[in-house]
């Protein structure tokens, strides 16, 4: 594990690691925001960004994204989610 950590600590393993965070940071997770709130015709906060939400709020804001807003929804937590924690976790360790 430490010849492993020696090697792929420089700059030409972290660098394209931190574009990487940053350009989901800063641009996938804003897009994907921006066109869920654009089906939905209000502003929908996503589940995993809010400290706390009770049904009644998750069947009112799916009931407002619509189907078309629900599986793009879908998409948002089953990719890009799912790759995002990889991506900080290879990058922060």
């Amino acid at each position: 594990m430490l010849t492993l950590l020696q090697r792929t600590s420089n700059w030409k393993f972290i660098l394209p690691l931190f574009v990487l965070f940053r350009g989901v940071s800063f641009y996938v997770f804003p897009t994907y925001q921006a066109k869920m709130n654009k089906v939905a015709g209000v502003e929908i906060q996503p589940l995993d960004t809010r400290f706390s939400y009770i049904l009644a709020e998750v069947t009112n804001d799916f009931e407002k994204l619509g189907a078309k807003g629900r599986d793009l929804y879908k998409l948002i937590v089953d990719r890009i989610d799912m790759i995002y924690p990889i991506i900080y976790g290879v990058f922060l360790f």
